[in-house]
């Protein structure tokens, strides 16, 4: 499943390099494309968690499996992205401040999305998947951020390692560059992917499997009815 993200990123790589002399219409098409790769690993993320056999199947479905969840999402946040950048151009000296407290907002009320979408427990369309994972965040912040601040410097150190600020992609595409130096260069180039490709994949079922967790009761629940069984 790790290796999946290598196969989405090549993916977007080549659409870029097609839909870039398209104009809008090759932003549309990038659009399209990225939201079915988003699509892919969410579904073999969910497959994944729930511990089922992968398969090339799943592979092939899951394009479309998430897709119409995912653009539905996207979209919302491109009409919100696009609101709050025309306040922003008109807060002046507080334009900074705007964009930082919507991009925080963004990261706490829907930190769960992923998960909320990969394992199908956001109901009917995007205002049920807004709603539910603003309501999960009230009722879980604790036990689902306390987990992940533990591990995100880990992710953190790694990633600035390998590849100092630059993207996936940046660091695909700095790889395969090196196949004019050989195959030895251009080896360690694709194996120095790896660590993060794993650190990722990881952290992502390990993120899976609390919201799991969570999502079914969590420990305060299972405390209360402890103790009201012991009553």
């Amino acid at each position: 499943m790790a290796l999946s993200v290598l196969l989405y990123e090549g993916i977007l790589i080549a659409t870029s390099a097609l839909a870039a002399p398209l104009g809008l219409a090759g932003g549309f098409l990038y659009g399209f494309v990225s939201a079915a790769c988003l699509s892919g690993y969410l579904h073999l993320l969910g497959r994944a968690v729930d511990k089922s056999r992968l398969s090339w199947d799943d592979l092939r479905q899951g394009f479309l499996a998430l897709l119409w969840d995912v653009m539905g999402l996207l979209f919302a946040l491109w009409i919100v992205g696009t609101v709050v950048d025309m306040i922003a151009k008109n807060a002046g000296d507080h334009a900074l401040f705007v964009q930082a407290a919507y991009a925080l907002t963004l990261f706490v009320l829907l930190n769960p999305m992923p998960e909320l979408i990969s394992q199908r427990r956001g109901g009917g369309g995007t205002t049920a998947l807004l709603s539910v994972s603003v309501q999960f965040v009230q009722q879980h912040w604790i036990e689902w951020f306390l987990p992940q601040l533990v591990l995100v410097p880990i992710g953190a150190v790694l990633w600035s390692a390998l590849s100092q600020g630059s993207s996936l992609g940046s660091l695909m595409m700095t790889a395969l560059g090196l196949a004019d130096r050989g195959g030895p260069s251009l080896l360690w180039g694709l194996l120095a992917l790896v660590p993060l490709l794993a650190a990722l994949h990881y952290f992502m079922i390990f993120r899976g499997l609390l919201f799991q967790e969570l999502a079914t009761g969590g420990w305060r629940a299972r405390a209360f009815r402890t103790r009201t069984r012991a009553r």
